[in-house]
């Protein structure tokens, strides 16, 4: 089957929006947002090393902005990414998932809710994600990291049907990411498809004056 995780240049993208109104009542949140920072990382031998700090309030703050201009009243729940959080908030519903935080080839970097950091494979991932997964569950996953496309493959094997990640040799650096997230989520949120609001997204990138990587 031919992987759908939809990356900066890919060009298998869906065609419905992940937001359309379905049956509200059985939905707990429209989008939930994840952001790891963990302190430290423990390495191979007990070393102890500090982890680079992401602008997490920053970027929830655009996306807070970006909901109001699109006149959107959308539930919208911000937590750590700790694999606790993540299979509670998708075993309350969601339509829509974000995760925000620093990616491995081969992992996801989560919070271990003690200040350290929390490796969870793309194998783990897939497990954690769908056990128990229900028809009319998460339909969209945004992966904001570094490196997270085989992050992305797992959520696509979980059965999500729209997943957007970074290619596995691809970096995330300057504002980039920020320009194309808001963009992207503004069209979701006026009514475009994921394939429409991903090009909406990507042109901003390519044309904005404070990117250098198109």
């Amino acid at each position: 089957m031919e992987p759908r995780t939809e990356v900066p240049g890919a060009r298998r993208i869906e065609e419905s929006p992940p937001f359309a109104r379905r049956d509200e009542r059985k939905l707990r949140h429209h989008l939930v947002y994840l952001h790891a920072q963990p302190l430290i990382y423990h390495g191979p031998e007990g070393q102890l090393y500090d982890v680079e700090p992401l602008n997490f309030a920053g970027e929830r703050e655009k996306l807070f902005q970006t909901l109001k201009e699109a006149g959107k009243a959308l539930n919208l729940r911000a937590e750590a990414a700790t694999a606790e959080n993540l299979r509670k908030l998708v075993t309350l519903g969601c339509r829509a998932l974000h995760y925000t935080g620093h990616g491995l080839p081969n992992s996801l970097v989560f919070e271990d809710g003690k200040g350290g950091c929390h490796m969870i494979g793309a194998e783990d991932l897939k497990r954690l994600f769908g056990a128990g997964r229900r028809k009319g569950g998460v339909k969209f996953v945004f992966v904001a990291a570094c490196h997270s496309e085989a992050a992305g493959n797992a959520f696509v094997e979980a059965g999500v049907e729209h997943v957007i990640a970074v290619r596995l040799e691809a970096k995330v650096a300057d504002q980039s990411p920020a320009i194309f997230m808001n963009q992207f989520y503004l069209a979701l949120l006026v009514g475009h498809t994921v394939k429409e609001a991903f090009d909406i997204g990507q042109n901003a990138v390519d044309g904005s004056p404070d990117t250098h990587a198109k």
